[in-house]
């Protein structure tokens, strides 16, 4: 289980690397801040799917 935790706190270090990239991006090129904002969204997305699963991991006595 604390595999899980380590990868969840992973991907949430290149959830702000993706932000900070994007922040720098912002006034350079508008396609690939798009992308970069696509990207940090989908990351989030992963996270909040990681936890649940990890959450009804927990419930089931696992």
């Amino acid at each position: 289980m604390k595999f899980i935790y380590f990868l969840v706190m992973l991907s949430q270090i290149g959830i702000w690397v993706m932000i900070f990239i994007t922040l720098w991006v912002f006034t350079q090129l508008d396609i690939v801040d798009i992308a970069l904002i696509n990207i940090a969204i989908s990351s989030v997305f992963g996270v909040m799917a990681l936890i649940k699963i990890d959450k009804s991991g927990e419930k089931n006595g696992n």
